[in-house]
C-alpha cells in the first residue's frame, strides 16, 4: 500500500490517501466531509539507461592535438607552395 495526496474538490484542502497504484478509491475529505473519487497514478517503471561508457581524457586531447598539429602542416604548406610560386 502506498500513500498519495490528493485535493477535495469543494474545500481544495489537501489530504492523504492510501491505496495501490493504479486503483480507484472512494474517498471521504476529512475536513469538509465532501465524497471524490481519487485515481492514484500507475507505478513508473525507471528505465535503465544505455549510455556508452566515456572515453578517457587522453583520448580526447590526443585528437584535438593530431587535428591542430593536422590543420597547421596542411597551412604550412600550402603558404611554402603560394610563396615558392611567388618568388619565381
Amino acid at each position: 500500500m502506498q500513500q498519495f495526496q490528493t485535493q477535495c474538490n469543494s474545500c481544495k484542502r489537501h489530504y492523504v490517501v492510501t491505496g495501490e497504484p493504479g486503483q480507484t478509491i472512494h474517498a471521504v475529505c476529512p475536513y469538509c466531509g465532501a465524497q471524490g473519487v481519487v485515481v492514484t497514478p500507475m507505478a513508473v517503471q525507471k528505465e535503465k539507461k544505455k549510455s556508452k561508457p566515456g572515453r578517457p581524457f587522453y583520448w580526447k586531447v590526443t585528437l584535438v592535438f593530431l587535428t591542430v598539429a593536422t590543420v597547421l602542416f596542411v597551412g604550412l604548406l600550402a603558404a611554402y607552395f603560394i610563396l615558392k610560386g611567388i618568388s619565381q
